[in-house]
């Protein structure tokens, strides 16, 4: 009998630890397996993510505390935050001690956190200065700035020089109050040298519309690398400018569409959304076909551009390897399926919105590209014979190894359940995960739902086991590791002849 070192298995573990498709808690199980095992893996990043699903408070977080400090607690530091915040104002000679509280109580749970999003309930206003004092590593912030009841002196908030505010990677910021512009400058500032990507969503007054465009046009982050703005002003076309030599990743608004030729001294880019719907709009994507570094492609136009492609359909995408639809026209939709059947270079194809059964029937049996499929499948409007085609189609995509879909189902019918009748014929599918109301589901072998509270249900091929009673030596027949040593070694001088003489 020949043993597996701790090496070997702690190596799988990790790699099991790094696969995105299998759930926390069976992560968290692996720890169970012996001491030595706990004590090699506690500090991966997998276990440094804290998520509270309810409002934070002071009476909330004392015990939450007081476990993480305890020496069989597995998160010791904490990497990421993502909670929710309430009943707390930072207002002119407001009494701020409870939020100081909260956050200080955070702040014990590991000065290593750099990534925390925040959502807040109720029109509070953010304590920021006492948020970032806490966080002085902070790389990544998603926030939402609800429009506040009270007059917010948001001008003041990011001011002062008790206020160590962390060099920001990444910004996510939804704003709906139009009284937080100043602060949405300030913040901009502040990050200037530091920011890398920036989403920001607001909706504002035109008073404070030309605050802030007046701002952008001078505005230079030389490190961004990506920028969605929904809703821009006219200005946003001066403030890609200023950013051309950086930027990797992009959303082109309606106001933007007619400038398309400019795309062209985007030297980096890789990622484009496509958000509009004017015709103008394809400029653009001639523009961004001839671009080889350009592998993403996301449309979001509307139902309002349908005769222009009557006279004259999209070209078939050249370099794309990514394409992703968002509320797009089913004419749109119909084309650019039909264009890139004989596609050799679309790895993923997402599709957000409805799709007639069809056209996607039709464009999977012809393609042999995709490699991982994202869509919405509405069963009232399929028959079985429907489901079985597309089950089929995909069984027999030779490079597919994950499948999403979404099914908004309760219970499952014979001509629902039609649609998984050929999916165990894939030879290389591995991964299948549907998002549905169902609690569970059983499919054909080899696939193996893996136990998922609360998520969508995923399904492994052979599924994933471990035999908790095994200790961190792990024997197998010597006669079979014999014979894999020999097969490796014989494929190994079969590809490499000049290497072994």
């Amino acid at each position: 009998m020949t043993q597996l070192s701790l090496i070997c298995i702690s190596y799988i573990i990790k790699q099991l630890l790094c696969n995105v498709h299998i759930p926390f808690k069976y992560k968290l199980s692996l720890l169970l397996i012996s001491k030595s095992i706990f004590k090699l893996i506690r500090n991966h990043r997998e276990f440094k993510k804290l998520k509270c699903g309810v409002v934070l408070t002071e009476e909330v977080l004392k015990p939450l505390l007081n476990h993480l400090q305890s020496e069989s607690s597995i998160i010791k530091n904490v990497k990421t935050l993502k909670f929710q915040f309430s009943n707390s104002r930072y207002t002119d000679g407001g009494d701020v001690s409870g939020v100081d509280k909260v956050f200080e109580i955070l702040k014990s749970l590991g000065e290593d956190v750099d990534t925390i999003s925040m959502s807040y309930v109720g029109s509070n206003s953010i304590p920021f200065p006492l948020f970032t004092n806490q966080f002085g590593n902070l790389k990544v912030l998603d926030i939402y700035l609800y429009k506040t009841e009270t007059n917010t002196n948001w001008d003041k908030i990011i001011d002062g020089e008790q206020v160590v505010f962390p060099a920001l990677e990444s910004i996510k910021l939804i704003s709906t109050g139009s009284d937080q512009i100043p602060f949405i400058v300030k913040l901009l500032n502040r990050v200037q040298n530091s920011i890398r990507h920036l989403n920001i969503s607001h909706n504002h007054s035109k008073q404070y519309d030309l605050m802030l465009n007046e701002f952008l046009v001078n505005y230079n982050a030389e490190h961004l690398q990506s920028i969605e703005w929904i809703n821009p002003l006219i200005s946003f076309k001066t403030f890609l400018e200023n950013h051309k030599k950086s930027l990797k990743s992009v959303l082109i608004t309606l106001n933007l569409s007619k400038d398309a030729s400019e795309l062209r001294s985007f030297e980096l880019l890789e990622s484009c959304t496509l958000y509009s719907n004017e015709t103008d709009l394809f400029n653009c994507f001639y523009e961004i076909n001839k671009k080889p570094n350009v592998k993403k492609l996301v449309l979001a136009t509307s139902y309002d551009i349908c005769s222009v492609l009557l006279k004259e359909p999209l070209p078939p995408l050249k370099y794309i390897e990514e394409l992703e639809f968002r509320h797009c026209s089913p004419l749109l939709l119909n084309q650019m399926l039909n264009e890139n059947k004989s596609s050799k270079n679309l790895k993923h194809l997402m599709i957000r919105q409805d799709c007639p059964i069809s056209d996607l029937i039709d464009f999977l049996e012809t393609n042999r590209s995709i490699q991982e499929l994202n869509f919405i499948l509405d069963t009232n409007k399929t028959t079985i014979d429907d489901n079985l085609k597309l089950s089929l189609s995909i069984s027999r995509l030779p490079y597919m190894h994950t499948l999403r879909v979404m099914m908004e189902i309760y219970t499952i019918t014979d001509s629902q359940r039609s649609f998984f009748d050929y999916l165990q014929l894939s030879q290389s599918l591995d991964y299948i995960i549907i998002k549905t109301y169902l609690h569970s589901l059983n499919l054909p072998n080899p696939f193996e739902m893996v136990p998922n509270d609360g998520g969508p249900l995923i399904f492994i091929r052979n599924g994933i086991h471990y035999n908790a009673t095994n200790r961190f030596n792990i024997s197998i027949p010597e006669a079979n590791l014999i014979q894999k040593l020999s097969s490796l070694v014989k494929s190994y001088i079969k590809i490499a002849p000049d290497i072994c003489k």
